[in-house]
């Protein structure tokens, strides 16, 4: 093997190794679908929620992060592992980047958890200040429990399985995006079920997410096609591979 082509298989190789740690392919790209997905499905009408499959549906919604991260997995290692295990040189600037986005979404799930407890301590104390209503609490809690335990028990969910499945930049990101949207579900259900809010409230609740999920839809289609680039680009390495003669 000459020199140039000693030198073309080492570009070839780093090529290799960086997307091998820090890219995903088609597993970003399904990211930003299941991103898609959740966003359009605010715009179905309420009756869609309300019929025999809303409970799927919600736990769709509520679980697509959770979802992702094996489904990105494997779609990955059946997709891009023909070459093999390779390790990229350490980038401390690109690792703090990633924690960056990591840390950014821990402090989202903190503050999420914060405010709903508030929320439910401001419930109870205006059920316990009006004594007339403390009768209808005992078939008012059946009701709501399950709104509450998936208020308690989704985001430490999401913030336990993070820092495992999370090996890049784009990941990060987009695993932000789809426990965002988690949390805003769970809010907006939160606020309809499981705490006493006025009308005006939610109505600026309704529009609020709206404009969230309208972002999320413009962002979801950027990463799709991101997620296609980069599986374009790993086609494009494994064409330039030498052949053996």
């Amino acid at each position: 093997m000459t020199t140039p082509d000693l030198q073309t298989l080492e570009a070839l190789t780093q090529d290799y190794a960086e997307f091998d740690s820090r890219k995903s392919g088609l597993a970003t790209a399904l990211g930003g679908a299941l991103a898609l997905l959740v966003g359009l499905h605010l715009f179905h009408p309420v009756r869609v929620l309300a019929g025999p499959w809303w409970k799927i549906q919600a736990t769709v919604v509520f679980l697509a992060p959770v979802l992702w991260l094996p489904l990105k997995q494997l779609l990955f290692h059946r997709l891009y592992r023909g070459l093999g295990p390779v390790k990229v040189s350490p980038d401390m600037a690109y690792e703090q980047k990633r924690w960056h986005w990591l840390f950014m979404t821990a402090m989202a799930l903190m503050t999420f958890q914060t405010l709903t407890l508030l929320g439910i301590l401001r419930g109870f104390l205006g059920v316990l200040s009006h004594p007339e209503t403390l009768q209808q609490l005992p078939t008012k809690l059946p009701a709501v429990w399950t709104t509450w335990l998936w208020v308690a028990a989704l985001p430490w969910l999401y913030l336990t399985i993070m820092p495992w499945w999370i090996k890049g930049v784009e990941e990060a990101r987009a695993y932000l995006v789809l426990v965002g949207q988690g949390l805003v579900w769970i809010a907006f259900s939160f606020l309809q079920e499981g705490v006493s809010i006025d009308r005006g409230g939610k109505a600026w609740a309704v529009w609020i997410l709206l404009a969230i999920q309208t972002g999320v839809i413009v962002w979801a289609i950027r990463t799709i096609r991101r997620g296609w680039k980069e599986h374009r680009e790993y086609l494009a390495l494994l064409r330039a591979l030498p052949r053996e003669s």
